[in-house]
């Protein structure tokens, strides 16, 4: 197998597509729309676009990793497209699920294992007095809970991806591990009375809403969220990340689709529509160790640089960016080191702004270093140093892959995401091209009640 026919089936997987002139793109009855990542296009690494490469395409290589460096904007993106993908389904189980709740009529129709583990679970729930579990409120909390997960960021939506390096797990010790997160469910399970900011008025619906996302997902003996089952590791010393990930949503799919077929009874079309391709095989990915001297081909340019990302951990907001300066001569950034805590105080106390590189003579072209000293930079009151033009580069790239993560699109009149959501391809949010709107990591949604 070839590269590029590997990259063809991960693309595929996720419903995209390269068009005859190497771009990735998404396409719907009335329209194909590009691929973006932020405001750049996401783009095959072929001979006519290696060679012209510019600021405004990302090459798609999302097995260029280092172990050191980290992983690249392609494989945020691709990462960020899982996450989108797996919610959307994983919300159409939802409304399946909530409905047939509240339909005693598709209730005698349903088989067994919805009878016995879903329906019988859920009459737990139930009130002194109640006479409907799932009623007509419940289903529109439902429907306004999905609404707003596709206005945030992809590690915040109903299903999100964590990954760690070098952990350990039932005395193995793996390179990378994937584990899925369910933002929404934990944080109702912390607080029952909101999910993100809209209020739960009736107590039995936040248990029912832990109960349908426990069916979907599975429950261990103490029936709880098994974790266990969806956390993934990867021992190869290449490409660990894209191979967690994908082994991840490879067996979130398959159960997702799963609970989709028990209820193709409801909605035999909507389920249809929803069901998560598989195109790429887990066998495929065997070919990985074998793609070592094509990888090398590809080179590393600046908007393809290695830049360590911050899985879904804490941290601190960050403001909306300031316009990026786009006078700055591109730098060669091989080899690239990841921003230092200096560098993220640096952005933090200039309220989210990037320093801008007045023109200096002494920086000869793209691969040019400075011969003098660069400019005095203000790094924080009082005291000063050089401003480094690879440091400033380097600032740029994380601002550009930190926007991948952006959400970029509404969901449609019937309730469900379009597919250009889904795809994050065009411009679908209200962001300048200039401007990098810093996707967080999930918090868990905390709330001084």
């Amino acid at each position: 197998m070839k590269l590029n026919d590997f990259y063809e089936k991960a693309l595929s997987t996720l419903s995209l597509s390269v068009d005859d002139d190497g771009y990735v793109v998404i396409k719907d009855e009335e329209s194909t729309n590009r691929v973006t990542v932020g405001k750049k296009f996401l783009v095959m690494a072929t001979s006519n676009h290696v060679s012209t490469m510019d600021d405004n395409k990302v090459l798609f290589n999302p097995l260029q990793e280092d172990s050191i460096k980290g992983i690249n904007p392609s494989m945020v993106k691709y990462k960020a497209l899982i996450e989108r993908k797996l919610s959307v389904s994983f919300n159409v189980a939802q409304k399946l699920l909530a409905k047939l709740a509240s339909d005693m009529k598709l209730q005698k129709d349903a088989s067994l294992e919805l009878n016995n583990k879903f329906i019988a679970k859920l009459n737990k729930v139930r009130k002194q007095n109640m006479k409907e579990i799932v009623t007509e409120d419940t289903i529109k909390l439902l429907n306004k809970i999905h609404e707003a997960s596709y206005q945030k960021s992809s590690n915040q939506g109903m299903v999100a991806i964590s990954v760690s390096k070098a952990k350990v797990i039932e005395g193995e010790k793996y390179n990378k591990v994937a584990v899925v997160q369910l933002p929404v469910y934990e944080d109702v399970c912390n607080n029952p009375k909101y999910a993100y900011d809209i209020e739960i008025k009736r107590p039995a619906d936040a248990g029912i809403f832990k109960v349908i996302t426990e069916y979907i997902i599975g429950t261990d003996d103490e029936d709880k969220i098994d974790y266990s089952k969806f956390t993934v590791g990867s021992k190869s010393l290449e490409s660990p990340t894209f191979i967690s990930v994908y082994k991840l949503y490879y067996k979130l799919a398959e159960r997702i689709n799963k609970v989709l077929k028990q209820l193709s009874f409801i909605d035999k079309e909507i389920c249809k529509e929803s069901m998560l391709k598989l195109d790429l095989a887990l066998d495929d990915l065997v070919h990985i160790e074998d793609f070592k001297s094509q990888l090398r081909l590809i080179p590393k340019i600046s908007d393809n640089s290695s830049v360590n990302i911050p899985s879904n951990t804490p941290a601190a907001p960050v403001a909306q960016q300031a316009p990026v300066n786009q006078n700055v001569a591109p730098v060669n950034l091989a080899p690239s080191a990841p921003l230092t805590s200096v560098q993220r105080k640096l952005i933090q106390m200039r309220g989210g702004a990037l320093p801008t590189a007045p023109v200096n003579p002494n920086i000869r072209g793209a691969y040019g270093q400075p011969a003098t000293r660069p400019v005095m930079a203000v790094n924080r009151p009082g005291m000063a140093r050089p401003m480094d033009p690879n440091m400033l580069a380097r600032l740029n790239n994380a601002t550009a892959i930190l926007q991948s993560q952006a959400t970029m699109g509404y969901a449609a009149p019937n309730g469900y995401p379009s597919a250009q959501y889904v795809a994050g391809a065009g411009n679908f949010g209200p962001m300048n091209p200039v401007y990098a709107q810093l996707a967080q990591p999930y918090v868990p949604y905390m709330r001084n009640r």
